[in-house]
């Protein structure tokens, strides 16, 4: 995890996480958008291209509004979703946001990640 300055009690923090996953990308993006709904959060936007999604949303967590930044690469032979998150507080978001995307933008997988082809 990275962490930004805190402000307001909280502090915007980015997250990489690896998730196995047996479908492909657009079954993920199916789940993702399903547990979206399930947690009452806002679709704010969603960008699909062939290996990656990128996703906009907001909405209460623990009573908290947060704004959330995901981009997830996606790699189906190795069943796995490489997914980075940033998040802050809806009212830190103006500052915060360009720090948050550039960083969630740049996750890149290096050749030893990728599944041998």
């Amino acid at each position: 995890m990275l962490f930004l300055p805190a402000s307001d009690g909280f502090a915007p923090n980015i997250n990489v996480q690896t998730q196995f996953f047996e479908g492909d990308l657009a079954a993920y993006a199916a789940l993702s958008r399903q547990q979206f709904a399930e947690l009452e959060l806002e679709l704010l936007a969603e960008e699909i291209s062939p290996h990656q999604i990128t996703w906009s949303y907001q909405g209460l967590w623990q009573g908290i509004p947060l704004r959330w930044y995901s981009r997830a690469i996606f790699d189906a032979e190795a069943r796995k979703a490489f997914l980075m998150t940033g998040t802050a507080l809806q009212s830190q978001w103006p500052q915060v946001a360009p720090s948050i995307k550039r960083c969630v933008e740049s996750l890149e997988l290096l050749p030893s990640e990728r599944s041998e082809r």
